[in-house]
């Protein structure tokens, strides 16, 4: 994840530390490996999880999310949790992300990432804010994947295509305004566009199990941190 959010208006809607979170990000270097090819198949039954401060970098990473990234763990602790994005995924979609989180929503996406070894993997999954309730403060951000509906990619592909094509020609800025035009024109939220094209059916199914063993494990990092 990266944060910029270069198009949100000040408004009274905002968190009273939106302000803080946008200008307290690292630029940590990384070594990112060219992209190769080949897909890694995700398991149907098994989730990746990691958990992040509430500058997108990782602090955990479950054994799941280090196999299919190829990673060792702690290449992965420390370090943006967009060491894992695949420069086929358009700028757009983050903007909308970060947009959600620094307004505490949590948002489900469906992303293309990089392997350590180039190959890519598509998985779909929920971000949740975690908040300090005690200090009114985001504490940092839950990743919730697995493997992502086949039949929703062609779509996907054919929306992440078009943005990325207007961001190389006319910049992030376009890319995103687009984005939210589109939504504005079909007279949805993106929830409800990506719903649309994942179908209501999958995501319950996907909310059930991730309400089991996210629960389950965030609990588990709970009492260990």
């Amino acid at each position: 994840m990266s944060a910029t959010l270069k198009y949100e208006k000040r408004d009274l809607t905002l968190p009273r530390d939106y302000d803080k979170l946008k200008e307290g990000y690292q630029k940590i270097p990384l070594n990112k490996p060219a992209p190769v090819d080949e897909e890694i198949i995700l398991h149907p039954k098994k989730y990746l999880l990691s958990k992040t401060d509430a500058h997108g970098i990782i602090e955990y990473c479950n054994p799941y999310f280090t196999e299919v990234s190829g990673y060792r763990e702690n290449e992965l602790i420390g370090k943006p949790h967009s060491i894992v994005r695949h420069p086929d995924m358009p700028g757009a979609i983050f903007e909308l992300l970060w947009e959600h989180l620094h307004r505490r929503k949590n948002i489900y996406i469906v992303v293309k990432n990089l392997a350590k070894d180039g190959r890519y993997y598509w998985a779909a999954g929920e971000y949740h804010v975690k908040v300090n309730k005690a200090i009114d403060e985001v504490q940092g951000y839950f990743v919730y994947h697995n493997a992502a509906p086949k039949h929703a990619l062609p779509r996907i592909e054919q929306l992440y295509n078009r943005l990325s094509l207007i961001e190389k020609e006319s910049g992030l800025e376009a890319s995103y305004k687009y984005l939210l035009g589109l939504l504005e024109e079909r007279g949805e939220s993106w929830h409800d566009y990506i719903d649309g094209m994942v179908n209501t059916s999958f995501l319950n199914r996907f909310k059930q199990l991730r309400r089991k063993l996210f629960t389950d494990e965030e609990r588990e990092i709970s009492l260990a941190s």
